[in-house]
């Protein structure tokens, strides 16, 4: 990739802010779900956007070999200070995970994570997703119906979620 152009690290710089306690750079732009910045390095909308955590690594550290991860020292997933960060493999990284606690269960073993209306993000309740099951509306007036979305819709009847529901 080269050195890159002053305005991408300008602007990079202006998506996260330091925290001098903790030495992190909390990524204040677009994050993905799991709370991972995302960044466009360069400003064509056509290019693919990066990991705000890889990004920061390609402008500081320079290009990442294949087959790499960039991944957090700091376990701070919206961190992107790159003295946080490291390169490893996938392996690597679960090792990483499972040293420091994150990944405490065994082989077999089942994680003990809440389901259903459990869960703390669930927005239906069992008879609803019975009532999803049976209908023969399409997923997008049944998301408008229960207001979740049409991915939703499409998992509970293909039983990707809420299968502990006959």
């Amino acid at each position: 990739m080269g050195r890159p152009p002053e305005n991408v690290m300008e602007r990079f710089s202006r998506k996260y802010i330091p925290v001098t306690e903790s030495g992190c750079w909390l990524w204040t732009a677009s994050c993905r779900a799991k709370g991972y910045g995302q960044f466009r390095v360069s400003r064509n909308p056509n290019e693919a956007l990066h990991s705000a955590h890889r990004a920061s690594w390609l402008l500081h550290r320079g290009p990442i070999p294949d087959g790499m991860n960039v991944c957090h020292s700091c376990d701070v997933t919206c961190c992107v200070n790159p003295d946080h960060l490291f390169l490893g493999t996938y392996t690597d990284n679960m090792q990483d995970a499972s040293r420091k606690g994150r990944m405490n269960w065994k082989d077999g073993e089942k994680r003990n994570l809440p389901v259903g209306e459990n869960h703390p993000q669930a927005k239906l309740q069992p008879d609803q997703v019975r009532e999803i099951r049976s209908s023969s509306s399409s997923c997008s007036t049944l998301a408008k119906m229960y207001g979740v979305t049409n991915v939703t819709i499409n998992r509970i009847k293909r039983r990707m979620i809420w299968r502990h529901l006959n």
